[in-house]
C-alpha cells in the first residue's frame, strides 16, 4: 500500500505529499526501475515524493519544515536547494 501524508494549516489550506509517483505501483515496468513501496520506504537514501496543494501554501516554508534538502517544482522545472 503506498503513502499520502497530509498537512492542513491553520487557515485551511492543505498540502498532500504521497509516494506512489516514486515507486513500481506508479509504473511497474523494469525500464521505470522503480523500488516496491516496502523498499521506497525502508530505503536510508534521500527519495523524492510527489506534493499536491490546496489554497494558498508556501512549498519553500513547509520543505524546511519537514527537512527537505530541496524541492522541485514541475511546472517550472525549476529545482531549489534549502
Amino acid at each position: 500500500m503506498s503513502g499520502t501524508y497530509v498537512f492542513e494549516n491553520s487557515a485551511g489550506n492543505t498540502l498532500a505529499i504521497y509516494d506512489w509517483k516514486s515507486t513500481a505501483i506508479y509504473d511497474a515496468s523494469p525500464a521505470a526501475n522503480l523500488p516496491t513501496v516496502q523498499a521506497f520506504w525502508t530505503s536510508q537514501e534521500p527519495m523524492e515524493f510527489a506534493l499536491a496543494a490546496s489554497g494558498s501554501v508556501n512549498l519553500l516554508e513547509f520543505a524546511r519544515w519537514i527537512g527537505a534538502a530541496s524541492i522541485g517544482i514541475e511546472r517550472a522545472l525549476q529545482w531549489t536547494e534549502l
